[in-house]
């Protein structure tokens, strides 16, 4: 999506929503995620490979897939609260593919996977007394940037009930 009018955001409130996942998703702070970067049209977060570990040394896929989860419901919900435009959001459908193991630190990319913009998203979720799905890409990468997972997902965007 077009977010070039949206904020960039400071480390105070990447902190402030980190510590909103941690009160509403509880499991975000057993695996120890953190928010690194938001551009509105990006989001990047990670957690320590420790917490995230499996039998054989390397990253749970149960803690990679719930990352990429989190890392696109995080990137539409940041987004939303930006417009401050009223929401609830779930994921609809998801694809996850895995092309190698991963043995670092977890980092997942969130990113929108049509330019849109949000004015013509905001216009039509509004008149449509219905949910409207985005799709987002999500990937996981190791210290050297090569891509170890990846996920296409739809999250739906529910108006809330009055």
């Amino acid at each position: 999506m077009n977010t070039s009018a949206r904020p960039q955001s400071d480390a105070s409130r990447l902190r402030e929503f980190q510590l909103f996942l941690y009160r509403h998703i509880p499991l975000t702070e057993s695996m120890q995620l953190r928010l690194d970067a938001y551009t509105g049209q990006e989001l990047q977060i990670s957690a320590p490979l420790a917490p995230n570990i499996n039998d054989k040394g390397t990253a749970f896929g149960g803690s990679a897939s719930t990352l990429k989860i989190i890392c696109g419901w995080s990137l539409l919900k940041l987004n939303l609260i930006d417009l401050s435009m009223p929401h609830d959001i779930v994921i609809s459908k998801s694809t996850c593919r895995w092309h190698k193991p991963l043995s670092d630190a977890l980092s997942a990319h969130a990113r929108f996977k049509t330019d849109t913009s949000w004015d013509d998203f905001i216009e039509k979720f509004k008149k449509s007394n219905r949910n409207m799905s985005i799709p987002l890409q999500v990937e996981i990468h190791d210290a050297r940037g090569e891509i170890c997972s990846s996920m296409q997902a739809s999250y739906a965007i529910i108006q809330p009930n009055s």
